[in-house]
C-alpha cells in the first residue's frame, strides 16, 4: 500500500529557505504503528527519493499526536530564480508514493550484503547543483583566458620579432586582463554554446540526461540575459532570434560514457570568425596522394582562412583525419577546442605531423591578426579515425586566439573540482 493511501495527511512547507519539512499524519494508530515497524522510513531510502546526501535528512516521530515529520535540504533555495516551489507546499509528493510492506514482508532484501548497499550507493547529482556548476562553467570560460592560451600569449610576447605583431599580443593581452578584472566576456563574439560531457556509467543524475540537457539551455539563456554571453544564434533561414542563444539543435551536447560515477562538463565557445567563411574547410584526399596531399590541402585551407580575414590568426588548428565527413569534422573541432594548448599526440608519427604543420604555417609570416610576423599558428592538433580505402577525409577547425574553454567535474559525492585539462583524449592531453 501507498503511504500516501495508509496516512490520513500528507503536508509539506519550508522550514526556512534552505530546508523542507513534510509531515506525515494518522488518525489510525494501527497505521502509524505499521509504518514506523515496517522500517521503510530510513535516511538512506528517503534521501535516494529526493536526490539528496543521507546525513542531512532528519526523521522524527511523534507518537502522542501519530505523526512522523521528514525534513530533507531544498534542492534550490526558496525564491531562487529558478524554484517553482516557493512555499516548499508540493514537496510531500515523492513520500506520497512511497509503498509500504504488509505485515511480515521485509522492505529490503534479506541477504545482508544487499541491505548494506543502498546506504553505500551516492545520492544522485542533484538539479541544484548541476545548474550551478553548468552556469559557472559558462560564465567562467566567457570571462576568463585557459592558463596554458595565457602561457601562450606571455610567451609570444617574448619570442615576436615583428613589433606590430608583438604589439597585437600585447594590446590584445591587456584587452583581456581588462575583461576578466570586470568580469566581462574576453571576446564580443561568444560564439556558438558547445558543451562536452564526460559521464560516468555509473553516474545518476536527478532527472536523467534530459534534465541534464534541459539544465543547460536554461543555463545558457540565463547567461545571456545577464550579458555573459552576447545573443548570437538566429534561425537561419528567417534570421528570428530568439534572444536566448537557445533554439534547434543549439546548444549542442557531445557525450563520452567513461568508467565511473562523475559528471564533467566542458563549455566551449566557438566564435563566428573561427568557424565561418574558411575557418572550417573539408577535402576528401585520395591514398595516392597520401601524406603529402594531406599536408598541402592543410596548409592551403589555413592560408585562404587567415586571407579571408574571418579567423583572427595566429590560431590554433584542429585537424580531423578519417573517417566520414562528420567525423572528420568532429575530431577536428574537438583538437582545435578541447586539446591543451601546444600538446602533442601519443602516437610519434601523428606528433611528428603535428610538429610539421606547426613550422610549415608559421613560415607563413602571417603574423597576429595578419600584420606578418613569426607566429602564424598557435599550435596544430590532429586527430584521426581509421577510414575506407576509397579515401581519406580531412577536415580543419580553426580555433580563434582569445579562446573560450572551462571545464568542472562533479564527483559522485557532490564535490566540484575546476580542472585546467578537458582530458577529452583517453587520459592523454
Amino acid at each position: 500500500m501507498r503511504l500516501g493511501d495508509l496516512a490520513d495527511g500528507l503536508r509539506s512547507k519550508n522550514a526556512g529557505p534552505l530546508f523542507t519539512t513534510v509531515d506525515i499524519l494518522f488518525r489510525r494508530p494501527e497505521a502509524y504503528e505499521r509504518v514506523l515497524r515496517s522500517g521503510i522510513l530510513t535516511s538512506e531510502r528517503i534521501a535516494d527519493l529526493y536526490g539528496v546526501p543521507a546525513s542531512q535528512v532528519a526523521i522524527l516521530p511523534y507518537p502522542i499526536v501519530r505523526s512522523i515529520k521528514v525534513t530533507v535540504p531544498r534542492l534550490r533555495v526558496s525564491g531562487d530564480l529558478d524554484d517553482d516551489d516557493i512555499y516548499g507546499c508540493q514537496q510531500h509528493l515523492p513520500l506520497a508514493g512511497l509503498c509500504i510492506p504488509d505485515e511480515g514482508e521485509s522492505p529490503v532484501p534479506a541477504d545482508p550484503a544487499a541491505r548494506r548497499e543502498p546506504a553505500a550507493r551516492a545520492a544522485p547529482i542533484s538539479r541544484a547543483l548541476m545548474e550551478s556548476v553548468i552556469y559557472k562553467t559558462i560564465t567562467t570560460g566567457s570571462t576568463r583566458l585557459p592558463k596554458d592560451v595565457r602561457a601562450f600569449f606571455e610567451d609570444a610576447i617574448r619570442r615576436e620579432t615583428s613589433p606590430a605583431a608583438r604589439n597585437g599580443f600585447i594590446h590584445t593581452l591587456k584587452s583581456i586582463d581588462l575583461s576578466e578584472a570586470a568580469g566581462r566576456p574576453t571576446c564580443p563574439d561568444t560564439g556558438w554554446p558547445i558543451f562536452f560531457f564526460k559521464i560516468g556509467n555509473e553516474a545518476r543524475l536527478e532527472g536523467g540526461l534530459l534534465a541534464l540537457e534541459d539544465i543547460t539551455r536554461r543555463q545558457v539563456a540565463r547567461a545571456t540575459r545577464e550579458g555573459f554571453l552576447r545573443s548570437t544564434m538566429k534561425h537561419p533561414l528567417t534570421g528570428q532570434d530568439p534572444g536566448t542563444n537557445v533554439g534547434m539543435n543549439i546548444p549542442d551536447f557531445t557525450y563520452q560514457f567513461v568508467p565511473g560515477a562523475d559528471l564533467q562538463v566542458t563549455y566551449v565557445a566557438k566564435g563566428g570568425g573561427s568557424e565561418c567563411f574558411g575557418g572550417t574547410r573539408y577535402r576528401m584526399i585520395a591514398f595516392a596522394d597520401g601524406l603529402a596531399g594531406i599536408q598541402k590541402f592543410i596548409v592551403d585551407a589555413y592560408a585562404a582562412s587567415a586571407r579571408a580575414g574571418a579567423i583572427c590568426p595566429p590560431a590554433i588548428l584542429g585537424v580531423g583525419i578519417g573517417g566520414t565527413a562528420n567525423v572528420a569534422a568532429n575530431l577536428a573541432k574537438q583538437a582545435a577546442c578541447l586539446r591543451l594548448l601546444g600538446s602533442r599526440h601519443a602516437e610519434p608519427r601523428i606528433a611528428k605531423l603535428e610538429t610539421d604543420l606547426t613550422g610549415a604555417l608559421n613560415r607563413l609570416g602571417i603574423g597576429a591578426m595578419g600584420a606578418g610576423g613569426d607566429i602564424s599558428a598557435m599550435a596544430v592538433h590532429v586527430e584521426y579515425a581509421h577510414t575506407h580505402i576509397a579515401g581519406i577525409a580531412v577536415a580543419t577547425s580553426s580555433n580563434c586566439w582569445i579562446v573560450r574553454r572551462c571545464t568542472h567535474r562533479i564527483r559522485a559525492g557532490g564535490r566540484v573540482e575546476a580542472l585546467d585539462d578537458p582530458d577529452w583524449f583517453e587520459g592523454r592531453p
